[in-house]
């Protein structure tokens, strides 16, 4: 629609400097015709006076030869005067043509023309009396003659003439004069017209120019965006589907890994290989959780927060995790409070400083800057997936190496890294983008190579008041109990794992293998069933669903859900639904325990 307009728009415009262009030829044409015509009318002219002052002159002529050969009788005086007739009439003849478009003048010729034949015939009666009566009585002819008088009325008629003539030519120069005047003020007023259009029709279509190259730019960024998001989508569904399997089997190598560490029994050289097989338990562990969060597939509980107070609470560990040659710089402004899952967020920060560090192999200085932001619609508009409103800035700058563009486009992907073989798993900023994504915000990074890098988090500012940070109680583990528990686990390993702990702390565990044979044994036991333990993800039938179906026949059952992977079962968008117990696998036979006792307390 926008561009149609534009297109219009042009339009008309270059048809009016059209119509001006065609305006300013024919005006320049009408104006070269008027000056051609007025430069006749001027060679015209010339031409009356000259034909007028030539008649005149052989006239004069002619008298004064007519009088000498009075005076002297000598015939060649006459010359002039026998030249005088025919070259007379061929000058009048001439005059009749010249002023064929001026009637004024064609009466004074009608005039004219009389005075002077009858001066010429005598003339000629005056001399022919000399010749033959002699001089005397051709000077008493002259003296009584009226052609004397005639020529003073030739000489009248031919300086009235004159006058015309010239007033003629006086007014056409005035009329020239006044033509390229008019012409020049309207041809440079229609010129600037057309400029102005010219110039218009330029920003109109500078401005489209802009503007689409802005929309082409827009749209590249977009696809670049789009094919990015897929990209990255590929690789969340595929961690996604990978984690649930992965995280039960690694439920199962750090929940026996656990339970052998407790005996005593054991020797050194077998509890060393048990502590080799756990840690390398909990590494994968931390793999798959990085994994999940780039996914952002995670359980996400969020709570209201103040961020000042999670980066003081964490900055010691900072500090000790960047070591002593990186001095750790906090730069808190006076902020509003957020929304987010404390432990996700430490985990950023945890992400975010390792970068730095790595980034900074000689020492330098990290600073961590927090902020209130208004973001408006440009500025999130420059950003994807960043929404316009307030928020709360949490900024990790270094003094490190930097990055080139080519690299800050890689950043986010996940197993990207510029860093030596074995020294970085290229998850840690995938895992930061995916926590803010799933969190709500948005991550903007700027680095050049040399001059350090800084990442800007943008995250929702929220109205609520956070309430102060306070160090969780571990809960002390529960003694012996009395208490029934349901087990709901598809994958025998977890499951007999997990039926071995909760009996070793002395509950009754009733278990399926299934949702079908959960809901038999929920329908047939008839004493009370306290808590229900069950996996979310599970063939057939999801660990939701079972919980509600119990919760028909047994009303006043707890339930504490179980899984490496949610699949959006219990959360909406990652976010945990409110009054839902959860416990995210893998786990050990303690954080089993005593999740199963806080519930069971709840």
């Amino acid at each position: 629609m926008r561009q149609t307009l534009v297109k219009n728009r042009v339009t008309i415009g270059l048809i009016c400097v059209a119509l001006v262009l065609v305006l300013n030829i024919l005006l320049l044409s009408y104006n070269t015709t008027r000056q051609l015509h007025i430069r006749d009318s001027h060679i015209q002219t010339y031409e009356i006076l000259s034909e007028l002052q030539t008649a005149l002159s052989i006239l004069k002529d002619a008298e004064a030869g007519q009088r000498a050969y009075l005076l002297t009788g000598e015939e060649p005086y006459l010359a002039p005067f026998d030249l005088a007739g025919p070259l007379v009439k061929d000058h009048l003849l001439r005059l009749r043509a010249l002023t064929m478009d001026n009637p004024l003048q064609q009466q004074q010729l009608d005039s004219l023309e009389p005075f002077v034949a009858y001066t010429l015939t005598e003339f000629r009666r005056t001399t022919d009396l000399r010749r033959v009566k002699g001089l005397d009585a051709a000077l008493r002819s002259v003296v009584y003659s009226p052609a004397k008088y005639k020529i003073a009325d030739i000489e009248r008629l031919i300086a009235a003439m004159e006058r015309d003539n010239r007033t003629r030519l006086q007014e056409e120069v005035r009329e020239a004069q006044h033509n390229t005047r008019q012409t020049a003020v309207t041809f440079a007023a229609t010129t600037l017209i057309a400029f102005a259009l010219l110039w218009f029709i330029n920003r109109r279509l500078h401005r489209y120019i802009q503007a689409r190259d802005h929309a082409e730019e827009a749209l590249r960024v977009s696809e670049a965006n789009l094919r990015q998001s897929q990209k990255m989508e590929a690789v969340g569904r595929l961690a996604g589907g990978i984690a649930h399997d992965f995280n039960n089997l690694l439920t199962v190598i750090t929940g026996y890994s656990e339970v052998l560490l407790k005996k005593p029994d054991m020797k050194d050289r077998q509890r060393n290989y048990v502590e080799q097989i756990k840690q390398a338990g909990d590494r994968a562990a931390s793999l798959t959780r990085q994994l999940l969060a780039f996914s952002r597939r995670q359980v996400l509980q969020p709570k209201v927060l103040d961020l000042n107070e999670a980066v003081t609470a964490i900055s010691p560990i900072l500090q000790r995790l960047m070591g002593e040659d990186i001095r750790l710089t906090l730069d808190l402004g006076r902020i509003g409070s957020i929304k987010a899952d404390p432990g996700q967020l430490d985990q950023v920060l945890m992400n975010l400083a390792a970068n730095a560090r790595d980034a900074m192999p000689q020492g330098g200085t990290l600073i961590i800057k927090t902020a209130d932001i208004e973001l408006d619609a440009g500025e999130a508009n420059r950003h994807p997936g960043a929404q316009a409103g307030p928020h709360v800035m949490l900024a990790v700058s270094d003094t490190g190496c930097g990055m080139d563009t080519e690299t800050l486009r890689h950043i986010y992907e996940p197993f990207f890294t510029t860093k030596e073989q074995g020294k970085g798993t290229g998850l840690g900023l995938s895992t930061v983008y995916g926590i803010v994504k799933q969190s709500g915000g948005s991550i903007w990074a700027y680095s050049e190579p040399g001059l350090g890098t800084t990442f800007k988090i943008y995250l929702p500012r929220v109205e609520s008041c956070a309430p102060p940070l306070c160090a969780p109680s571990p809960s002390a583990l529960a003694g012996r109990s009395t208490e029934t528990v349901l087990l709901v686990e598809d994958e025998t390993a977890v499951r007999l794992l997990v039926r071995t702990i909760l009996a070793d702390h002395g509950y009754t565990v009733l278990e399926a293998a299934s949702p079908e044979e959960a809901l038999s044994i929920g329908a047939s036991h008839q004493s009370q069933i306290h808590l229900l333990v069950t996996d979310v993800v599970m063939p057939g039938s999801s660990g939701r669903k079972v919980a509600e179906r119990l919760a028909e026949c047994h009303p006043h059952l707890k339930v504490l859900y179980m899984s490496g992977y949610t699949n959006n079962a219990i959360a909406h968008h990652g976010v945990l639904e409110a009054g839902l117990a959860f416990l995210q696998k893998p786990f050990t036979p303690d954080a089993l325990a005593n999740r199963v006792r806080e519930v069971l307390n709840a």
